[in-house]
């Protein structure tokens, strides 16, 4: 029959005698059945979700594989983002058949528990909750997991440790201690109109159809520039619809927003919005309740408008908070709108002072009247808003002069500025603390914006002609000024805004200033005297020179000049600059040769101009002597040339290694004479007109031998490398190479050359032909080149596949008469014999290498093999416990290449009852069945048997069949 066993389990086919059947599993809910346990722990909360981890464990003990895992999820939440590490089926939003309860399913569950090792695996996911009161029954989950290993459930009920615990209580009342730095601290009360009080919170339509009201008892608001709380005890005073009179806290949270609407209502103006702090609520933290009844939650909810901290309507300290802000709420299942409106004291007042600063008074002349500018010194850390009125006014009718409201911590400078006619203006500032400061504005100021300009001119100049320079006019007072000033009874006027000023001078003569105005006017003092000198430039003039035999040699060179002492010249020879300070007006210096110039000339006060150029030159004659050449014999001649420069008549002396020549009278660059004289000829001196010249060269005359020598090279050479060829004779020769063979030569004409072999040539002579100009040498040589063949045959051939493990192989080699044969296999030598033999013990790739040499020269091969496992399988069908064979006396499992891995061969009879199984492959082999079964021999008959298992090489097999027993 056929038989499918479930999760995974093998199914098989016996014959039609053989039955199996199988069950798995414990009653429902026995304790034990699993062996499983988990852990559940909060990864990351954000908002109103949190993220899980579920980490399952197995101890080892049960008996039953995990097939599917259920997981509860509170009826609030929602489960997103579900994983486990082991990629398994995950099904969203079922309800588990044995608890009942809503949540997620993990499915297809193998090779966890069971007879598997002891292990774990995670489960990751989010809940998100609906709202704030499923927020908090998030914070205290509790889950429920129920475990499936085929027909053995368990469940289990697992508390979460969670970090971040929700709490509905109010906040605990502040000090001014308790506070953050940047944060202010008021007692918060409902607002009221007249000293009657209105409400904090109004919802519509919350309890009935009319607004309900709730008065704020106690409470506190604390703020920052990036966030607030209002928190505190209210009364619902009107429209609850029966809880009038009921008890509640309220906890509201805001966050910072880039919405600004300033609300026109409270009279704030849009001036006054930088006053103004806007806030939006925090939907994840805002609430109230009633005390009685904690259940009872009223969750509140931002709306586009904010809520705003500042100044009030009727222009005094901050009082209003989102006094006409709005919220959202939701009661249940109940929506709708309210509004906040507070009214608060300040707790915590600031103790630094707030002076005011009068910086100065400024009088335009054009007006009559006067300019008082005005700042501030806020001691504090943060902005102190004191509005325009009795504690922030001047002594004026109305107090308000433009003068700053807010006040930005340190000192501020040039804040406001107040036209008035030189009465004196006073403005007072209270300070949080009640001290009163004040600064007095008058026409007698202690300080004044603008004072009296000055003029002052200094500066000495010495110039030169068409030279202009600038003299320091230093200025105060308000610009722009105009200045008067005379130059030897010249006047002359400018007018300018900046200081110092440079007045730009070409004239000789005295500078003084006469008056000087600022803008307004005003006439100031002036001072001073600049000084102007003009004097004409000094003259430079170079001359001299000449002509000299030596390098060695100087001459004179002459430098007029005209100018003031002390005089200072440079001059240069076109690669050095050179300075000179000369005490009078005709300077000689002795120099070498060059192009001698002048750079320039100063006196002291000017530089002037020079000119002329002195050039010195070296005349030194050379002499060279060249020519020559190679002689056959001393019947043959040749010519060798003297060549020199420079002028005049020359006597020259030259010798020819052995005796000295002389020739004089020579006219002209060059003399030539014929010698058949070996030698090598050099000058010994020339002398021209005036100077002697330098000597060089060298003329050899040569008498060359009869040429002899030989081909040098090896009389042996490898296959396939390239033959070195070389002449013993050296020099500047001819040559020209050849061969008999077939290859090529690098360079056939040169005294080396390279001979690449033709393939298969075995014997080359060469050829060499060497010749001067005299006569020429042939020589000859021979070379034998050595071939070798390292391929080599395999007996047995392998198989398709390759070669066999554990299967004898001989390796022959196709060269005979080699000197050498070395036999390599995976890197280890073997053998050195010409015929070798191997067995590849392992399967896989291989490497056989085979070495031949002859002299110095050696062919290798590598050949890269691929060995099989020698693997089969084969078990009798019939044996005799009686037989006189002991080998047919048992039933044994033959073959090359079983694993030991997941081995099992069990016999059955024709029942399906199991009379002989082993799981290892060694017992199999050695003792097999013998025919018995419960310690008795059977009886002739048929049984059936199945084999399983893996070869070394990884492939599974499995086999059926019979055995017959005979006796």
């Amino acid at each position: 029959m056929n038989i499918m066993i479930k999760k995974g389990l093998l199914a098989i086919f016996l014959t039609s005698i053989l039955s199996l059947s199988v069950v798995y599993g414990k009653p429902l809910n026995d304790a034990g059945c699993s062996g499983l346990s988990s852990v559940v722990s909060i990864t990351e909360s954000t908002g109103y979700c949190y993220s899980y981890q579920i980490e399952v464990n197995y101890d080892g003990t049960g008996s039953f594989a995990l097939d599917q895992m259920f997981v509860a999820i509170p009826a609030c939440g929602v489960a997103e983002n579900i994983i486990n590490s082991e990629g398994w089926d995950i099904i969203y939003d079922v309800t588990d058949l044995y608890s009942g309860l809503q949540g997620f399913h993990i499915s297809s569950i193998n090779g966890f528990g069971g007879s598997n090792p002891p292990g774990n695996f995670t489960v990751d996911f989010t809940v998100c909750a609906e709202n704030l009161v499923c927020k908090c029954d998030l914070a205290a989950f509790e889950t429920h997991i129920t475990y499936e290993a085929l027909s053995c459930i368990e469940e289990e009920d697992i508390t979460v440790t969670n970090p971040d615990q929700c709490s509905l209580d109010i906040p605990p009342f502040m000090a001014c201690n308790d506070l953050n730095p940047g944060e202010s601290l008021f007692e918060a009360s409902s607002i009221t109109s007249g000293g009657v009080s209105e409400y904090t919170l109004m919802l519509s339509d919350a309890f009935t159809s009319e607004d309900a009201l709730f008065d704020l008892d106690q409470g506190q608001l604390v703020y920052s520039s990036s966030s607030a709380k209002l928190f505190g005890m209210a009364t619902l005073s009107s429209g609850g619809n029966g809880l009038d009179g009921t008890e509640w806290v309220i906890n509201i949270d805001f966050i910072e927003t880039d919405i600004v609407d300033p609300v026109m209502a409270l009279g704030q103006g849009p001036e006054y919005t930088e006053t103004w702090l806007y806030y939006e609520v925090n939907d994840s933290s805002s609430y109230m309740y009633r005390t009685d009844d904690p259940d009872d939650i009223i969750l509140l909810e931002g709306r586009a408008n904010p809520f705003q901290i500042g100044l009030s309507a009727g222009g005094g300290d901050i009082s209003e908070f989102s006094a006409a802000g709005g919220l959202n709420w939701e009661r249940g299942t109940g929506t709708g709108d309210g509004v906040v409106n507070i009214d608060v004291n300040d707790l915590c007042p600031p103790e630094g002072l707030v002076s005011p600063i009068l910086e100065c008074v400024e009088y335009v002349v054009a007006n009559d009247n006067y300019i008082a500018y005005f700042g501030y010194l806020n001691e504090n850390t943060s902005n102190i808003v004191i509005p325009v009125g009795p504690k922030n006014g001047f002594n004026t009718n109305p107090p308000g002069q433009g003068q700053p409201f807010n006040f930005q911590p340190g000192l501020q400078e040039e804040v406001f500025q107040i036209e008035f006619d030189g009465s004196d203006l006073v403005w007072s500032l209270e300070s949080p603390n009640s001290t009163i400061n004040s600064v007095t504005a008058s026409s007698a100021p202690a300080i004044r914006c603008v004072a009296v300009p000055t003029a002052e001119i200094s500066g000495t100049l010495d110039l030169c002609t068409g030279e202009s320079g600038s003299l320091n006019i230093a200025l105060t007072g308000a610009a722009p000024w105009t200045l008067t000033y005379d130059m030897d009874g010249a006047p002359h006027e400018i007018v300018t805004d900046v200081s110092p000023l440079k007045l730009d001078v070409n004239e000789s003569g005295i500078y003084t200033l006469v008056s000087v105005k600022d803008q307004h006017g005003q006439l100031g003092a002036v001072s001073g005297q600049g000084t102007v000198n003009i004097s004409e430039p000094p003259s430079a003039l170079i001359s001299g020179g000449g002509v000299l035999c030596e390098a060695t040699e100087t001459a004179m060179v002459n430098i007029a000049l005209t100018g003031i002492s002390p005089l200072s010249v440079v001059y240069t020879d076109g690669n050095a600059v050179f300075e000179l300070n000369p005490t009078n007006n005709n300077v000689e210096i002795e120099i070498g040769q060059g192009i001698y110039e002048l750079v320039s000339v100063e006196d002291g006060r000017c530089s002037g101009s020079v000119d002329g150029t002195a050039e010195v030159t070296v005349d030194t004659p050379t002499a060279t002597i060249s020519g020559g050449g190679e002689l056959c014999n001393t019947s043959e001649s040749t010519l060798i040339q003297i060549s020199w420069t420079g002028t005049g008549t020359w006597s020259a002396v030259y010798t020819d290694g052995t005796q000295s020549h002389e020739v004089d009278q020579i006219n002209g660059s060059i003399y030539t004479f014929e010698t058949n004289q070996p030698g090598e000829y050099t000058l010994v001196s020339v002398t021209g007109k005036t100077c002697s010249a330098s000597t060089s060269g060298m003329a050899r005359v040569g008498l060359t031998n009869p040429l002899s020598g030989e081909i040098l090279v090896d009389n042996e050479h490898c296959q396939d490398e390239s033959i070195l060829l070389r002449s013993s004779i050296t020099g500047d020769l001819n040559y020209k190479w050849s061969s008999n063979g077939q290859g090529g030569f690098n360079d056939d004409t040169s005294e080396f050359t390279l001979y690449t072999p033709a393939a298969g040539e075995e014997e080359v002579t060469f050829f060499l032909d060497v010749s001067d100009h005299c006569s020429t040498l042939n020589l000859t040589a021979t070379t034998t080149i050595i071939h070798l063949n390292s391929s080599f045959n395999t007996s047995p051939d392998p198989v398709e596949n390759g070669f066999t493990a554990n299967l004898e192989y001989l390796f022959i080699p196709e060269e005979r008469d080699a000197q050498h044969y070395l036999w390599t296999f995976d890197e280890t030598t073997v053998s050195t014999q010409m015929v070798a033999s191997h067995k590849f013990r392992e399967a896989g790739e291989h490497e056989v290498q085979l070495t031949v040499s002859m002299s110095d020269c050696e062919s290798i091969t590598v050949l890269p093999i691929q060995v099989e496992d020698n693997i089969n399988l084969y078990i009798p069908n019939v044996f005799n416990p009686n037989a006189v064979n002991e080998e047919n006396r048992r039933v044994k499992v033959y073959g090359e290449g079983i694993s030991q891995e997941n081995f099992t061969f069990s016999i059955y009879n024709r029942w399906g009852g199991i009379v002989y199984n082993t799981n290892s492959i060694k017992d199999a082999q050695i003792e097999g069945w013998n025919g018995m079964s419960d310690q008795e021999g059977l009886e002739n008959n048929v049984f059936t048997y199945i084999i399983r298992g893996m070869f070394n090489n990884g492939d599974p097999f499995e086999e059926t069949g019979t055995i017959t027993l005979v006796k």
